[in-house]
């Protein structure tokens, strides 16, 4: 009975939460009506503050035409009430038909007290829809190269900084300082993860390919990158393509069986045509997904005149990493820090979230030019405020 009359007071239009705290609120209040005298000051002060005061109390809350005989004596309920959000929207109320609840018509106190309680957890218990989920960047990541400077002229205390920005991933093809376990170790302490990186060569095959995949599997990585799948410089020939998508695939097998994942990065020469299409299609339509995965670097996307959220649509499901950078306005299309560019970055990250991409590493090459830690933490507040 309760639940009925809470579904027919209570606006369709509320959101679940609000809907939910309209409910307690309700029957707090008519506990505390139907049990206890309330001073009427601090009864008006209360509903006051609920921006829904009145000098009737519970009827002008929920705006009853007439009061329910348990609360305001035993003379008989009318047939109708009225319902809106606030007794000052009156005008607009909408009117509901009492037959609606046949369960309120003679209502005595004694007998509302004895299904309160049953009414209460019905509507406890009742699944309300639940609240749209909001999306962010959980682990916000960086490539060395964008503090490597920094790194190379003091290691731990650019790590401890970066950790201090809200990092915890890193992306880098070898360790700093003396050895691999001391540098483990601190970064352990700062709370910074290698998921990957390697840096390994196109022509790697057979002790080369494992010597790389060592040093990675000794930085508890997971995935091994190539950033350069080509034996040769651009423009590629199908011919190029066909050797690179064998050679990914045969290293790809490799690094599967030693517990990591390859990946392959992207640059704008993929997007250049050749004989049959572009070079990257192929390489993502030639490899094989349980053993090639991809590393989009979506400023070299948009570099080669593609869209970098179509490709991403194009071929959910085969991404790891994201490489975020953003790309200067102008003709020279330069690169920027994440955030302070043109590319549409929050678009591109909420369809990777979409699709269960874990690893978002912050970079800008040629970092040269800019101040490498104000670039990580100008892009790394970009990127936790962002929303989706």
């Amino acid at each position: 009975m309760l639940a009925d009359l809470a579904e027919t007071i209570l606006p369709a239009t509320d959101t679940p939460g609000a809907k939910a705290a309209g409910v307690g609120a309700f029957i707090a209040h008519l506990i505390s009506h139907c049990t206890a005298p309330v001073p009427q000051q601090a009864f008006r002060q209360g509903l006051k503050n609920a921006e829904a005061c009145d000098r009737r109390g519970l009827h002008d809350l929920v705006v009853l035409r007439e009061p329910l005989a348990h609360v305001h004596g035993l003379h008989r309920p009318r047939r109708r009430f009225r319902r809106t959000r606030t007794p000052g929207q009156a005008t607009m109320n909408q009117v509901v038909d009492m037959t609606k609840c046949p369960d309120l018509i003679g209502l005595t106190r004694r007998s509302f007290l004895t299904t309160l309680g049953a009414g209460a957890a019905c509507l406890s218990a009742r699944t309300w829809p639940a609240e749209p989920a909001v999306g962010r960047v959980k682990r916000l990541g960086f490539m060395a190269g964008l503090v490597a400077s920094e790194l190379n002229t003091d290691w731990r205390g650019t790590l401890q900084k970066a950790a201090e920005l809200g990092f915890s991933e890193i992306e880098l093809s070898n360790f700093y300082g003396p050895s691999a376990a001391e540098f483990m170790q601190f970064c352990r302490s700062v709370g910074i993860k290698p998921i990957g990186g390697g840096g390994i060569p196109m022509a790697a095959t057979g002790n080369a390919l494992n010597v790389k995949v060592d040093e990675l599997n000794a930085l508890g990585a997971h995935y091994a990158v190539v950033y350069w799948p080509w034996l040769t410089g651009e423009p590629f020939s199908l011919a190029d393509c066909q050797r690179s998508a064998e050679l990914l695939n045969a290293m790809g097998k490799t690094c599967r069986e030693q517990g990591l994942t390859l990946c392959w990065h992207n640059h704008d020469k993929e997007f250049i045509l050749m004989e049959t299409g572009l070079p990257y299609d192929y390489l993502m339509t030639h490899t094989d997904p349980a053993l090639v995965k991809a590393e989009m670097d979506v400023y070299w996307v948009a570099k080669g005149g593609a869209d970098p959220l179509t490709v991403l649509q194009r071929y959910a499901s085969r991404y790891v990493i994201l490489h975020v950078k953003d790309m200067a306005p102008g003709p020279t299309q330069d690169f920027a820090c994440a955030g302070s560019g043109i590319l549409y970055v929050k678009a591109i990250l909420s369809e990777a979230h979409r699709q269960g991409v874990q690893h978002y590493m912050l970079e800008r090459d040629n970092v040269n030019v800019v101040d490498g830690l104000a670039c990580l933490a100008t892009g790394g507040q970009f990127m936790r405020r962002l929303r989706f």
